[in-house]
């Protein structure tokens, strides 16, 4: 996952990295410990 700063303080661009096979293709929408280092809420709300 590549989380990138703007020059807007409060908007990131979060890009997933995309792993792909002849099966088709999956890729991490959410990371608790990245969110966590760039000091994004770590919470779901269900």
């Amino acid at each position: 996952m590549k989380i990138t700063n703007t020059t807007f303080k409060e908007v990131l661009i979060i890009e997933p990295e995309v792993h792909e096979d002849t099966r088709g293709f999956f890729m991490e929408t959410y990371n608790k410990q990245a969110f966590k280092e760039f000091g994004l809420p770590v919470v779901i709300w269900a």
